[in-house]
């Protein structure tokens, strides 16, 4: 196989091949992944926000559904690429925090 690159002055995102190639995501985990690290800090979706937007973009029919990309979010955050941390403001109101990482981190 050949493997043609080109050279992007911008708009294009670096990753590591290890986690491009992390075997332990599946293909969907992988792409979802990329596409999450794609966007700018305070860039903010939910899955079921790209599950619509993917449905939207391609017919439901050929989307991935909810499910699915439910199901990549869960990969990332077991394999440590996703981050979810609740916190109570002063009025008493809870929020969730999503952190997203290039490479895998455990909880501390």
């Amino acid at each position: 196989m050949l493997i043609r690159r080109t050279k992007h002055a911008t708009d294009f995102l670096i990753l590591a091949n290890a986690t491009v190639r992390d075997e332990r995501l599946s293909y969907t985990a992988r792409g979802v992944l990329a596409e999450l690290l794609s966007r700018a800090d305070g860039w903010e979706t939910t899955a079921d926000r790209m599950s619509q937007q993917a449905r939207r973009a391609r017919g439901s029919a050929r989307g991935e559904g909810r499910r699915a990309i439910r199901a990549a979010w869960a990969e990332l955050e077991a394999a440590g690429y996703l981050h979810r941390f609740r916190a109570q403001d002063e009025a008493g109101r809870w929020t969730t925090t999503t952190v997203v990482t290039d490479v895998p981190h455990t909880r501390k």
